[in-house]
């Protein structure tokens, strides 16, 4: 199942394939909750769809069936409220990471989601890594404007900053073992703006919004690209992707596209088009404003 948050609609679709028969109203928070606003990204966590909602502040832990909204403001913690938040994900043991991008920094839970919805938000068992960048400093725990996270197989955290244009991986809470990932440098000399970031077995998937193209990162911080926007031409802003089984989605800001990729059963990763709905115009866009993806079964 492939969920996709549509920010115009302030929405979460539920899509079961490559040509989904789209119809019904977009999943939303149950009432009485005010709904979404500004989602950005998300994932899947077990029986919840978590997604940052920058708009309220906030990350929104829905239900997969019911719909039942669980806030997570993180006021009256010890790390004080969330603003503009931009990036979720989960640990292998279940507990949260949020790129808290209005505050420039990455927060870590100590609760695992399941114990979040059944015995409500925690004040305590927070924390918080990450300074303000004073005019484009890069220093170690420096951010401007963090925005995708996840969590690999050895249990670091990688963020990008697209602000800052750097990817950087760490430990844990602490900020130990920074390290600044290098991307080959463009040709033409336009910073690189490394934007959605999802683990993928031991690697990690990476976008770079401002080339339209897709790296893959290895453990040892090596990076390949994937994509080459330029010469592929697939992609415009790639601001969400989503691996699966044998590939992944990307999901495109301009025209907000949904297309894939998968490898044949020689290993070679090919373009295979993008995810329309059925009945549809030809030409008419599918979604409105795609900024956030996470599929549910079928991941390594």
């Amino acid at each position: 199942m492939i969920h996709v948050v549509d920010q115009k609609i302030a929405g979460l679709w539920p899509i079961g394939g490559l040509k989904p028969r789209v119809g019904g109203l977009p999943l939303r928070p149950a009432a009485p909750d005010p709904g979404l606003s500004e989602p950005y990204g998300a994932c899947a966590a077990g029986r919840f769809m978590v997604i940052a909602d920058a708009g309220h502040d906030r990350v929104a832990l829905i239900h997969r069936r019911t719909g039942a909204t669980t806030s997570l403001t993180l006021v009256g913690t010890g790390v004080g409220p969330l603003k503009a938040p931009r990036g979720v994900t989960v640990t292998a043991a279940g507990t949260l990471v949020i790129a808290d991008t209005g505050n420039r920094r990455v927060v870590w839970s100590s609760a695992t989601v399941e114990e979040i919805t059944t015995g409500g938000a925690p004040t305590d068992g927070w924390s918080a890594f990450g300074t303000a960048s004073a005019n484009g400093s890069r220093a170690v725990g420096d951010f401007l404007a963090p925005t995708g996270v996840a969590c690999d197989a050895e249990g670091r955290t990688w963020i990008t900053d697209p602000g800052l244009a750097r990817l950087v991986v760490v430990d844990g809470p602490s900020g130990a073992g920074w390290a600044d990932v290098a991307l080959p440098p463009r040709a033409d000399g336009i910073p690189r703006q490394p934007y959605a970031v999802a683990r993928d077995g031991d690697r990690v998937l990476l976008t770079d919004v401002s080339a339209g193209e897709v790296w893959r990162v290895d453990p040892d911080l090596t990076a390949h690209r994937l994509v080459e926007g330029h010469l592929d031409r697939r992609l415009c802003a790639p601001v969400a992707i989503c691996p699966e089984s044998a590939g992944f989605l990307v999901a495109d800001a301009v025209g907000a596209r949904l297309v894939r990729w998968s490898r044949d059963r020689g290993g070679v990763l090919r373009y295979r088009g993008e995810l329309v709905a059925r009945g549809r115009p030809p030409g008419a866009a599918t979604f409105s404003r795609v900024t956030g993806l996470a599929v549910t079964g079928g991941l390594r």
